[in-house]
């Protein structure tokens, strides 16, 4: 099983295109029909800043900043993946009865 994230890196851009941040995991596992696996550990950190002013006296230089505000927005994300298998067969949609040992 392989899951991966992708995400926009501007802080490595090159030429105002952003570079691509990626992230993977890659597992092999041996699994009982209806177990479930977790797999965790993409872990990523967004960090943003984001601006807001009053329209037409935020832009005004110098005076522009008394009517604006700045500020940072810093966000831990963490994915977490749930995989129950199902055993299907081939053509039918119907599942098959194991016998559990």
């Amino acid at each position: 099983m392989a899951c991966e994230i992708s995400d926009l890196d501007w802080a490595n851009a090159v030429d105002r295109y952003p570079a691509l941040s990626r992230k993977e995991v890659k597992t092999d596992v041996t699994m009982n029909a209806d177990d479930m696996l977790a797999l965790a550990g993409l872990i990523s950190k967004k960090k943003s800043r984001v601006q807001k002013r009053v329209p037409f006296l935020g832009a005004i230089p110098f005076l522009g900043r008394l009517f604006s505000s700045t500020r940072d927005d810093i966000r831990d994300i963490e994915t977490v993946i749930l995989l129950t298998p199902r055993i299907v067969t081939s053509g039918k949609g119907e599942n098959i009865k194991l016998e559990q040992k």
